[in-house]
């Protein structure tokens, strides 16, 4: 059994490479215990306001399996290493794992699992810690290494025609929406699972004893289109990678568009985090999910979370093959308007415009809710949009799309009450737009199409009746 064990664990490793964390521990100073990298973007935004409500992960404990770890730098001496092989080397890629998660979670307690000799990744090893874990009080397990299995799509796409009917007079330009909205059907967390066939595993079972004794088991969603990777397909289990959403300005509205991360990463995951600068590979993504586990108030609310992204993900990869509002395009739109719906209702609790911010939802909903609300803009549904930018304002108040995108509601609404006569609404929507427009440039200030909307708004606000409201 145990050579068909390490048999069966062949090509497993890192998803984030040696070279990837050699070029990463080469940006951390551990005298400092600091990381010459800039904390900055959706992620960070997120962990400061968790921090701000005095979210440090004291009283978290972590299990992290990996190659190695440098329990000689100060930041990880104090932490418990458990060797389940003979003479652990340490290496680069488990001591960034490592680091990564106290740099989001600095009081957390980390139990470290080294699985890998110089001869290479020990199989037995890995088994053994993922058993040895259930018996201790690690609540969150970061599993930033896998074995990759090419999809077959074609078996994919038949499961999924199987469940979801073609449309009626359905065109080569509908696929792709017909496809969303068809995985945007299955819901439920780890959807994209259920167009698989899981092979054998020698941890499947390991992994699904954690997942059911209640760990949070977050693994690399790993770095090869086209591929599924195991532990991260396994029920139960959060997959985790990096996105990136490209915005601009067209015609005087934001745009946005989904786009993949810069390095080549498997289209499977539960969780696409906004990829902060200057980090690389679904390993790394991966112990930051972790860490900001270990600052959540409800970890039970993940599953919830991982739904709503899901079906906001179908949305977003959409909204640049929609732009144009010709009648064959109607059903297309719909689909997207339809995605982030159910994508919000799959929200764990609500939030109201006055409500404090909220660091999960900074993170896992910020998306959902901006660019839902961005998506009604285009089409000029001013209310809906207001009904998703002012909580996505409230939760997440650093968020410079948030408060900017709102300005564009009140600008619009102050032309509405304009076309009506309104002048008490005039102003006052035209104060609120000038307010956030302001918040935005102190957000971004780097950014020209946010500071010509304040100046334009400032303005108007001199003369309301004679303002228009610039393309």
């Amino acid at each position: 059994m145990q050579d068909q064990t390490a048999d069966l664990l062949d090509g497993w490793g890192q998803e984030g490479g040696a070279d990837a964390a050699a070029l990463m521990l080469r940006r951390y100073d551990p005298a400092t215990d600091r990381w010459r990298l800039p904390r900055v973007g959706e992620f960070w935004d997120a962990v400061a306001l968790a921090r701000a409500l005095g979210r440090e992960g004291e009283g978290r404990t972590i299990a992290v399996v990996d190659d190695g770890f440098d329990v000689t730098l100060p930041a990880l001496a104090g932490h418990l290493l458990v060797p389940h092989v003979a003479q652990p080397q340490p290496c680069a890629h488990g001591t960034v794992v490592a680091l990564l998660i106290l740099a989001v979670a600095p009081k957390a307690r980390l139990r470290l699992y080294p699985v890998r000799t110089a001869g290479g990744w020990n199989a037995q090893a890995i088994a053994r810690a993922l058993h040895d874990i259930r018996q201790t009080d690690a609540e969150i397990v970061n599993l930033s290494l896998g074995r990759a299995h090419a999809v077959d799509a074609a078996a994919a796409l038949a499961q999924l025609s199987a469940a979801h009917a073609p449309w009626p007079g359905m065109t080569e330009e509908d696929v792709p929406f017909w496809l969303h909205q068809g995985l945007g059907l299955l819901a439920g967390q780890g959807a994209w699972r259920r167009l698989l066939r899981p092979p054998d595993g020698p941890l499947a079972d390991r992994v699904a004893a954690l997942v059911g004794s209640g760990r949070t088991v977050v693994a690399a969603a790993g770095n090869a289109r086209g591929h599924v990777y195991d532990p991260a397909l396994r029920p139960g289990v959060f997959a985790v990678g990096f996105h990136r959403v490209s915005r601009a300005v067209t015609g005087g509205a934001e745009t946005a568009a989904l786009q993949a991360p810069t390095y080549t990463q498997s289209e499977y995951c539960d969780f696409g985090l906004q990829q902060p600068p200057g980090v690389l590979g679904s390993s790394f993504a991966t112990p930051l999910a972790s860490g900001f586990a270990a600052l959540m108030a409800r970890r039970a609310d993940l599953p919830a979370y991982a739904r709503m992204m899901w079906c906001a993900g179908q949305a977003e990869t959409l909204m640049a093959d929609a732009q144009d509002a010709d009648a064959r395009s109607a059903r297309r739109a719909q689909v997207i308007a339809d995605l982030f719906s159910q994508a919000v209702q799959c929200a764990p609790h609500r939030h109201g415009p006055a409500d404090g911010p909220c660091p999960e939802c900074a993170l896992f909903a910020t998306g959902t809710f901006v660019n839902g609300g961005l998506y009604r803009l285009q089409w000029g549904h001013v209310a809906d949009a207001l009904q998703l930018l002012a909580p996505a304002h409230a939760f997440a108040p650093t968020n410079p799309h948030a408060a900017a995108n709102l300005a564009m509601v009140h600008a619009l609404r102050a032309r509405q009450a304009k076309d009506a006569g309104d002048g008490r609404m005039l102003v006052q929507d035209l104060q609120e737009a000038a307010r956030l427009m302001h918040k935005a440039c102190l957000l971004r200030p780097e950014h020209a199409p946010y500071a010509r909307r304040l100046q334009e708004f400032t303005a108007a606000l001199a003369d309301p009746s004679g303002w228009t409201l610039a393309p």
